[in-house]
C-alpha cells in the first residue's frame, strides 16, 4: 500500500479522535506522566507519528489551535523539562507553534522559572536559529 496515503488517514483519525475528544468535553489540560499537557506533547518529535511519518508544522499547528480553543492552558509546567508548552515548542523547534502560542499570549520570559528552562534557553541551547531571530524580531524574552 502507498506510504503517503497511509500518512494521510493516520493523520486523519488523529485529527478526527481530537475532534471527537473536544466535542465530548475532554479536560484539555489534563497531565500525563510528569505533568505535561497534550499541548506540551504536540511539540516533541514523535506527536502524531505513525511508522516513519511525521506531519508538517502547520498539522501541528492546526492541532494545538483546536486545543487553545478548548481552553487549553499555556501556563502549566511540567516537572521534566519545568516548561510550559511554548518552552517544549522552543526545545524542538516547532517555529508555528512558537509563533502561536505567542500569538495566544504565552509568557515568553517566565520569569520564576529556572533559566536553563526558559523558552529563549532552550532555543539558544538546541541551535534553533529560526525561533531565535523570531524572538529578536519581535522583542520577546530576556
Amino acid at each position: 500500500m502507498n506510504q503517503a496515503l497511509i500518512d494521510h488517514a493516520a493523520t486523519q483519525i488523529v485529527h478526527t479522535t481530537q475532534n471527537r475528544l473536544l466535542h465530548h468535553g475532554v479536560d484539555v489540560d489534563i497531565p500525563f506522566a510528569r505533568g505535561y499537557t497534550m499541548l506540551h506533547h504536540l511539540a516533541t518529535p514523535v506527536a502524531g507519528r505513525s511508522g516513519a511519518f511525521s506531519p508538517p508544522e502547520e498539522e501541528h499547528r492546526q492541532r494545538a489551535t483546536m486545543l487553545h480553543d478548548a481552553g487549553a492552558s499555556l501556563t502549566i509546567l511540567d516537572s521534566l523539562l519545568q516548561s510550559m508548552p511554548l518552552g517544549w515548542a522552543w526545545r524542538w523547534g516547532r517555529i508555528a507553534l512558537v509563533q502561536l502560542h505567542l500569538e495566544r499570549g504565552a509568557d515568553a520570559v517566565k520569569a520564576d522559572a529556572e533559566r536553563w528552562a526558559t523558552p529563549w534557553a532552550w532555543a539558544t541551547k538546541r541551535g534553533h536559529h529560526a525561533i531565535v531571530e523570531l524572538r529578536r524580531s519581535r522583542g520577546t524574552g530576556t
